[in-house]
C-alpha cells in the first residue's frame, strides 16, 4: 500500500515549506555577513606626530577619532618592538581623560584604564573605555617615547 495515496498533497507541502522558511530564514540571519554589517568600526581620522629629541629618541602621539556602530568597550593597539631599544611613558587618553594604569595581573576592562605587557617581540597594550552603541565616536590619544629606533649614519655622504 502506497502511503502518500492516503494523505492529501496539500498538507504534506504546507508544513514541510513552512519548516524550509523558517531554515532559511535562521540562515539568513545567522550568517557572517549579517553579523559583519551590524558592528563595524571606522577611524574618522589617525593623525601620528613624532617628535625627534637631541639624543636620538622621539615621542609619538597617535590621535584617533574612532566610529562605533555597535557595542564595544575597548581597543587595543600592538607596536613592534624588533628594530627598537624600548618603548616608555606609555599614556592613553580617552575623550580628553587620561586613563589610569592598571598592572597586567589584575586588569579587568574596567572604562578609563589601560595596561600593557610585552610579549615576544610586541608591546601590547589594551584600554577600555565606556560602551558605544552605533554611531558614537571615541576620541583616543596613544602617546609613548621610543629609544633606540633612530638610526643615524653620520660617515654616508650626505649623513643620512
Amino acid at each position: 500500500m502506497n502511503i502518500l495515496r492516503s494523505v492529501n498533497p496539500g498538507r504534506v507541502v504546507w508544513p514541510v515549506l513552512a519548516v524550509l522558511a523558517v531554515a532559511l530564514a535562521t540562515v539568513i540571519v545567522m550568517s557572517p555577513r549579517a553579523t559583519a554589517q551590524s558592528s563595524s568600526v571606522e577611524w574618522e581620522t589617525y593623525d601620528v606626530a613624532i617628535d625627534i629629541r637631541e639624543d636620538g629618541s622621539f615621542s609619538v602621539v597617535e590621535d584617533q577619532v574612532v566610529r562605533f556602530d555597535g557595542y564595544f568597550s575597548r581597543g587595543f593597539a600592538e607596536i613592534p618592538l624588533d628594530r627598537v631599544d624600548t618603548i616608555d611613558n606609555i599614556a592613553i587618553v580617552i575623550d580628553g581623560v587620561p586613563a589610569r594604569f592598571v598592572d597586567p595581573g589584575v586588569y579587568t576592562e574596567v572604562p578609563g584604564t589601560f595596561t600593557y605587557q610585552t610579549r615576544g617581540s610586541i608591546l601590547d597594550i589594551d584600554y577600555a573605555f565606556e560602551p558605544t552603541s552605533f554611531g558614537e565616536e571615541r576620541h583616543i590619544e596613544l602617546a609613548y617615547d621610543v629609544f633606540g629606533g633612530l638610526r643615524v649614519y653620520d660617515e654616508q655622504d650626505p649623513p643620512n
